[in-house]
């Protein structure tokens, strides 16, 4: 698997965020033996705020689409209004499956909680948002994510670093963690779209038995 879409879906007025990463193996002179893996940031973008869930399933779908006929992941936060979403990407899987031969599609529905460990309900994955958070900044702190020269603008690259930036560990007064914006009027979808994109990537190592 060569590509991995993500998406931060948008609730009450807050915008979805879409982020695309390549997954590049070791080539001759191209990545630094200490790294067995890179994870490159091709596409990341907020979408309007109160776009109709329709469009976006139909946003998604294009997406994955427009990378070719291998097999692609597809990472969806699945928490509230994600449900209904995913119901929505897989039909429109099936419908233009219907009229375009298009790449396999590895869905990865993933509900955040608050808890310790990952597990399973039917068919969704149940992921503490630590996990999500630091998976992410495992793959930066060890140089392994790389953004692509045209993420998606100067504004979207500009916007992720800014959230980058303000995203902190806060902790409860039970002693439990949270991770979020330092200021609550900042976003944080970008980062979450991300942190989501880089989580599935390790799972999706953990399922086919490639070690980190």
């Amino acid at each position: 698997m060569k590509y991995m879409v993500s998406a931060d879906l948008g609730q009450a007025g807050d915008p979805t965020a879409v982020c695309v990463t390549e997954l590049v193996l070791p080539v001759a002179g191209e990545i630094s033996n200490t790294h067995p893996y890179e994870i490159r940031l091709k596409f990341m973008k907020a979408l309007p705020p109160h776009e109709d869930y329709e469009d976006i399933a139909a946003r998604l779908v294009d997406t994955v689409y427009a990378l070719g006929r291998g097999t692609v992941g597809l990472a969806l936060d699945c928490t509230g209004v994600g449900r209904g979403v995913r119901d929505m990407v897989e039909r429109e899987l099936r419908e233009r499956a219907l009229l375009l031969k298009g790449p396999k599609v590895r869905l990865y529905p993933v509900q955040i909680t608050s808890g310790r460990s990952v597990g399973r309900t039917g068919r969704f994955l149940n992921v503490p948002k630590r996990d999500l958070v630091h998976a992410c900044y495992a793959e930066l702190r060890a140089g392994r994510m790389v953004f692509g020269e045209d993420v998606g603008g100067v504004r979207e690259v500009n916007a992720l670093a800014r959230e980058l930036k303000n995203f902190t560990m806060k902790l409860s007064e039970s002693g439990h963690d949270r991770y979020e914006p330092w200021r609550a009027s900042d976003h944080d979808d970008r980062v979450d779209a991300l942190c989501l994109n880089c989580w599935s990537w390790q799972w999706q190592r953990k399922e086919i038995g490639v070690a980190a």
